[in-house]
């Protein structure tokens, strides 16, 4: 190895294209044999296959570094986990780090261990909704998901044995491809599997994020081992319902809520009529031979129970065993039956007071013309106009005179009044008297 760093780059490399010099001669921490190394791979690429075991890693490692293609010239025993990542790490970069497929988009990082992370987005795209019958909202659904997943790739070599393609065709599209069919068919199935074991609803998943993420990721794990690849994090981002099955259902529960309130409404008119009935009852059961229409008082009253047994009147409890005075009841319906009714009506202005105006007007223009054309004239005209104003006056004064009618009408109804009082007054004397005859 002596002999070699005496030699120029140039004959070191024509050395070992033609075979006059072992390729592990070569001392890689020398820059000009390493220099020497690179050109020759140009030439000649199977020299790698003469490399011996001890020397197997840093040589392999270095020429994939400058050229990622020198991996297909390696034997399958001489694969490893560092050289296969460097492999398909360079394979990926081709396409920039990036890949968007149909509906999973890949972003390729390196974890601190110098192995490929791959960072994906889902987001269901039109066309891959997951239906099925829901038991909560009674309707067929179809679902629409998104979330985020980080895949670590721990052992390169197992996914390019798993992929099964040859090494010459292998690149970015294979890689993403595959990931993303195990991806998103192995969400699709945990989802679909999840809903049928535990009969759960559009409700019941929107609260189940952090158990939905776990059981995904242990069964992906499980699936994803034969691949090389680990399930680093998962985050379930949004389980959303098309906008036509949710206005549907927004009606459905308008109808059910407007439903509730005609039940409420329809039980509270029946406690209502139920409460009148029984506080009817108990008049006619204290007062059998008195008139028991419902009258407004007694409206109000079952009104104002009602209001108080919903705490919705703030007030003191009525009494429901109220004693109604029969008295007063037969004599105001004696009362409301024969009492003539008489309104109030304003009296008809006779127009005496405009009449006023107009002679006082007329008196003054006459005196005023009177005096242009004489003295005397203009006095009698004056005299005319103020007896003519005094008549007007007594003529209003006796039209004001108030009439009597409603005083008249007034003392009728009280003496209608007292005869009612007094033979009420007589009947109960009398009924008293029969039941202590008795």
């Amino acid at each position: 190895m002596k002999h070699l760093d005496k030699m120029t780059p140039e004959t070191i490399v024509s050395g070992l294209v033609n075979g006059e010099i072992n390729i592990n001669e070569l001392d890689l921490h020398k820059s000009a044999q390493r220099e020497a190394f690179k050109l020759a791979l140009r030439e000649r690429p199977n020299l790698l296959a003469g490399v011996q075991k001890e020397n197997e890693a840093h040589f392999f490692k270095y020429a994939l570094e400058n050229n990622a293609k020198y991996f297909i010239y390696l034997k399958r025993e001489q694969y490893t986990d560092d050289l296969a990542q460097i492999y398909i790490s360079k394979r990926l970069d081709e396409q920039d780090g990036k890949y968007s497929g149909q509906s999973l988009r890949f972003i390729v990082q390196k974890s601190l261990n110098n192995k490929l992370v791959f960072n994906c987005s889902y987001a269901t795209s039109e066309g891959e909704e997951l239906y099925y019958f829901d038991p909560e909202l009674m309707v067929p659904v179809s679902i629409k998901s998104s979330f985020k997943v980080s895949l670590k790739l721990v052992d390169a070599v197992k996914l390019i044995d798993k992929l099964d393609t040859n090494i010459t065709q292998f690149g970015a599209y294979t890689v993403y491809s595959a990931i993303t069919d195990l991806v998103i068919n192995g969400y699709k199935q945990y989802l679909n599997s999840y809903i049928k074991e535990n009969k759960a609803g559009y409700y019941t998943l929107c609260t189940s994020f952090e158990e939905l993420g776990c059981g995904f990721t242990s069964r992906m794990n499980d699936k994803l081992r034969e691949y090389g690849l680990f399930v680093n994090d998962f985050k379930l981002g949004s389980l959303v319902i098309p906008k036509d099955i949710q206005y549907k259902i927004e009606d459905q529960a308008f109808s059910i809520r407007q439903r509730k309130a005609d039940v409420q409404a329809e039980a509270e008119m029946a406690n209502i009529s139920l409460e009148n009935y029984a506080a009817k009852l108990a008049l006619q059961q204290k007062y059998p031979d008195a008139d028991h229409s419902l009258t407004e008082f007694e409206k109000d009253l079952a009104l104002k129970r009602y209001l108080i047994k919903n705490n919705r009147l703030k007030t003191e409890e009525l009494d429901r065993g109220i004693d109604i005075d029969r008295e007063n009841l037969i004599v105001d319906d004696a009362l409301a039956k024969k009492r003539d009714i008489v309104p109030e009506i304003a009296p008809k202005s006779s127009g005496i007071g405009g009449k006023l105006a107009v002679a006082i007007i007329l008196g003054a223009i006459l005196t005023i013309v009177g005096f242009t054309m004489s003295v005397i004239l203009g006095i009698l005209f004056l005299i005319s106009t103020i007896m003519a104003c005094i008549v007007i006056e007594i003529m209003q004064s006796k039209s004001e005179q108030p009439t009597e009618p409603n005083s008249i009408k007034d003392t009728e109804n009280d003496e209608i009044r007292a005869e009612k009082i007094s033979e009420s007054n007589e009947s109960e004397e009398f009924n008293e008297t029969n039941v202590s005859e008795e």
